[in-house]
């Protein structure tokens, strides 16, 4: 039956031909595929003659400069035990102990370019076997990250793999692989300075790369994810990592507490996303660098010196950063006339004394919950107070501004206040006052549907969220003057705000665009329009807003509730939705701080224009 021939450039390798002869013995003509490993969407048929001693010279130098080529007989496709032996073929050249990692990446690339090809093929039955491993993706595009060229070809080679043939087990981590190279393949492009990153457009790869990651943490927060620790891990790290660049700096610090939580062996990566993310607030956020935070950058630095598994690549840009912190924290200790024993001290300190706090004071400074850009890296009483303020220590942010930013900030403040209170007193049961009375304990035995007040503060947390979000793009319009028209302006909702062209269009323009870029990647993930990863959540509230959306017991069957109340538009896990809440609460004080900070960077704009 069909068969494959390998096609080094420029030549027909001697075992190729030998396979093809002493599969065609007799004088006949074979139609073949050839296929540019560059481009698997470009085919060519060619006829192929075959004598006893000789094989008919081709002439495809052109498509054979650049690259190896492929050569499939039609019929290969139409063959199960073809396909099959093929598989096994490739599995055993990559699992042999004497192959040499060019061979496993070549029978890794022959695998994928069989998947991409079966698409062409009606037989839904044959394309079953071709079951690729995760850890074979991985390995394929670890072998391909090596440059930029590597990374674009496996860029469109897992844009192309049909998705409908994989098991349900091996799409998440393919998912995984796909946001994994696409983060990489944009870092090496802002690295080497081939794209403008002050542009919508140039964010394709890392907006890409954050969909496939919020796709899979949507999937893990709803339990649709067996949480493999090795994989999780990976997840959560690359999510923080896309988020920090898309400049939404505070989110990740959440994520990589709860990380170091549940893991031992990824300290040096968590320590390097902290290093990160602690360089671009005090870089990035017109604000005064505080001396703790750079005692952390230098303690997270060791850390990750210390840690076994280290890439050797870190070593040397490690010791370089924490050389270069410490005549900064020398500058500091002078200024302030203190050193860096005791500003270590006191951090420790801080850390410690969360542990005296009342119950609602350590539910906000362990979820980190607080609008305080001191509570980003600290747990000191000080970071409890909501005292984020446009004013900050550069003087641009104190000439040249009205009152209408700052007096927004502190209605949003008020508003977070009371959804994060909301949620509290609905989910902690610390001291916590009785708030239904028996008869709803009553309702809930009899229907399973929680409907009660404590029920309702969950919801009011949850839709508070999005009410801040609503005037947090009016607070955008209003700096910039994008929508003018009064009728217009009260209709202004923060997903559709900035998904407009002409929202889009105001972004690319401005001068000092680095938040605003941020709060439209957030605004895509709650943006059905844009097949969002939490869209829902936006239905979830409409339903809170105008039809009927219901919270039921843990241990409730939601199908035979659904039989039984056929008018509620959702019927949700009281669980499932705590998680989702506190995830939302997230997302708004993310929103906050970034709002914050794009008003900063817009009045420095603002003061270069009066001068």
């Amino acid at each position: 039956m069909g068969h494959l021939i390998i096609l080094p450039p420029l030549y027909v390798p001697l075992y190729s031909t030998k396979l093809f002869l002493k599969r065609h013995s007799q004088p006949q003509a074979v139609t073949f595929l050839l296929i540019n490993r560059d481009n698997v969407k470009h085919f060519i048929a060619i006829n192929i003659f075959s004598k006893r001693n000789q094989i008919t010279t081709i002439r495809f130098y052109l498509l054979m400069e650049d690259s190896r080529l492929y050569m499939f007989s039609l019929d290969f496709f139409q063959c199960q035990s073809s396909i099959r032996q093929f598989i096994k073929q490739a599995y055993e050249t990559i699992n042999e102990k004497k192959s040499n990692e060019s061979k496993s990446k070549e029978a890794l690339i022959q695998v994928l370019l069989v998947h991409q090809l079966s698409k062409k093929t009606s037989d839904k039955s044959s394309l079953q076997i071709l079951k690729l491993t995760e850890a074979n993706l991985l390995r394929l595009f670890g072998y391909l990250n090596e440059d930029l060229a590597s990374l674009r070809k496996a860029y469109f080679l897992t844009k192309d793999i049909n998705e409908d043939i994989l098991e349900p087990d091996l799409l998440n981590g393919y998912y995984l692989v796909k946001g994994q190279v696409c983060l990489q393949y944009y870092i090496l492009l802002l690295n080497e300075e081939q794209i403008d990153n002050s542009k919508i457009n140039s964010l394709k790869f890392l907006l890409e790369a954050k969909k496939y990651f919020s796709f899979l943490i949507k999937k893990l927060q709803n339990g649709e994810i067996p949480k493999n620790i090795r994989n999780t891990n990976t997840l959560i790290l690359q999510y923080c990592q896309s988020l920090g660049y898309l400049s939404r700096y505070v989110e990740p610090f959440y994520l990589l507490q709860n990380l170091e939580k549940n893991t031992t062996s990824l300290h040096e990566s968590i320590a390097l996303a902290r290093i990160q993310l602690l360089e671009a607030i005090n870089e990035k956020t017109c604000n005064h660098t505080n001396p703790l935070s750079l005692i952390l950058i230098k303690d997270y630095a060791l850390k990750a010196l210390k840690s076994k598994n280290i890439d050797k690549r870190n070593i040397p840009i490690l010791k370089e950063k924490i050389n270069s912190i410490k005549s900064t924290i020398g500058h500091y200790c002078k200024k302030y006339n203190t050193n860096t024993k005791t500003l270590r001290k006191t951090l420790h300190q801080n850390q410690k004394k969360i542990l005296t706090y009342k119950n609602y004071q350590k539910f906000i400074l362990c979820n980190m919950l607080s609008l305080n850009e001191h509570s980003i890296f600290c747990n000191c009483k000080e970071a409890l107070n909501d005292n984020l303020k446009i004013e900050s220590g550069c003087n641009h942010t104190k000439n040249n501004l009205n009152s209408s930013p700052q007096l927004l900030l502190d209605k949003l403040k008020v508003e977070f206040d009371s959804a994060r209170q909301n949620y509290y007193r609905a989910t902690d049961s610390n001291g916590k006052k009785k708030l239904y009375k028996k008869h709803f304990k009553a309702a809930i035995a009899h229907s399973g549907i929680l409907n009660t007040p404590s029920s309702q503060e969950l919801i009011n947390a949850f839709k508070t969220c999005f009410s801040i979000l609503d005037k947090i793009a009016l607070g955008v319009n209003s700096i910039h003057r994008i929508i003018t028209s009064e009728n217009k302006i009260k209709q202004i909702n923060f997903t559709k705000f900035f998904n407009q062209r002409i929202t889009r269009n105001k972004i690319n323009t401005e001068p000092n665009n680095l938040y605003l870029l941020a709060l439209y990647s957030l605004s895509l993930d709650l943006n059905k329009e844009t097949q969002g990863e939490f869209s829902d959540y936006k239905e979830w509230r409409n339903a809170m807003e105008h039809d009927q959306f219901y919270l039921v017991s843990d241990d409730a069957k939601i199908s035979a509730l659904e039989l039984d109340f056929p008018d509620s538009k959702f019927l949700i896990k009281r669980s499932e939705f705590i998680e989702k809440t506190l995830f939302m609460l997230h997302i708004c004080r993310s929103a906050i701080f970034t709002y914050t900070w794009a008003v900063r960077k817009a009045s420095k704009s603002w003061k270069n224009e009066a001068s």
